[in-house]
């Protein structure tokens, strides 16, 4: 959100130079420059725009753990999928096999990837000693992920990772984001697409990870047919 909020002050003060004033407020007050010239208005809206995206930023952080696992080699053949959004879990939201990505493979095994809920990390957070945190993590997403998997092993018998890393991510979602009826924000005169797990209302999708990819799609998408549309 901070990043898309300075791109949008960005635009707001170049908009105000180019009209020869030294600040919004002088632009508001000189009113339209001609018939049906919006701009201040515009220009109002979008200093809005600016300004709420920076307080989701600022005022609702949530903490998350990415645990990167490594299984023996053959253990992601018997699975069915390459990422999965869990949206039953009240421990792991999303699982993704490294391998997938360019670039990511390791030859001592397959490497995947759980991403824990925002409410599991708060409350280690909140309960564990700093010591603690990292062991405990590493022990109740591992064993998350056996429960999520098993049904795809022969009687359950998953076997346990060779290597585990944790890492902790202090600020990684949003606790309350803009809650618009849309999946991204297109701003057209300036060719600019807005996206991300905060853009629409929390309740829309069952994980933020799915509303992120949601929302980067929409927002392809509409960038795209402004440039078709130009041909």
């Amino acid at each position: 959100p901070s990043l898309a909020s300075s791109f949008v002050r960005k635009i707001v003060d170049a908009e105000v130079e180019a009209g020869e004033h030294a600040t919004l407020e002088e632009s508001m007050a000189g009113g339209t420059t001609g018939k049906g010239n919006q701009l201040p208005l515009i220009l109002k809206r979008l200093s809005s725009l600016s300004d709420h995206l920076q307080q989701v930023r600022d005022d609702g952080r949530q903490p998350l753990y990415t645990v990167q696992a490594t299984y023996p080699l053959g253990f992601s053949d018997l699975l069915p999928f390459d990422a999965v959004s869990v949206p039953g879990s009240s421990l792991v939201q999303f699982l993704a096999r490294e391998a997938s990505k360019s670039g990511e493979t390791d030859e001592n095994g397959d490497v995947w990837t759980a991403v824990s809920t925002s409410q599991l990390a708060s409350q280690v957070l909140k309960e564990k000693s700093e010591d603690e945190q990292q062991d405990h993590i590493r022990r109740i997403i591992t064993d998350e992920m056996a429960q999520l998997v098993k049904l795809y092993f022969k009687e359950g018998d998953v076997p346990n990772p060779t290597n585990v890393r944790v890492k902790r991510w202090g600020a990684a979602l949003c606790g309350k984001g803009l809650e618009l009826q849309e999946d991204s924000i297109t701003l057209a005169s300036w060719r600019l697409g807005i996206c991300g797990d905060f853009i629409r209302q929390s309740s829309a999708y069952p994980t933020p990870l799915e509303a992120a990819a949601l929302s980067g799609l929409e927002a392809g998408e509409r960038m795209a047919s402004l440039f078709v549309d130009q041909q």
